[in-house]
């Protein structure tokens, strides 16, 4: 089963999360449990953002992508 596109305009802002997230979870000082649900979120949104299909996009129905155009 093929992962269709559904992230598409929204993966700058998905990367400058994961990273702003890794920053936060690193420099600045929280319980681990927050250093971990830091981390964790930003894993979740560089994959998503990398591999261009977010599961949450998909089972409330948003698609991101452009649509393709053919010529």
């Amino acid at each position: 089963m093929a992962l269709a596109c559904n992230v598409g305009g929204d993966k700058i802002f998905r990367i400058v999360f994961g990273l702003a997230l890794i920053v936060v979870a690193v420099f600045v000082d929280m319980a681990t449990v927050w250093k971990a649900a830091a981390g964790v979120a930003a894993a979740i949104a560089l994959i998503t953002a990398f591999v261009g299909f977010c599961p949450l996009n998909r089972s409330i129905g948003i698609n991101a992508c452009r649509p393709r155009t053919t010529t």
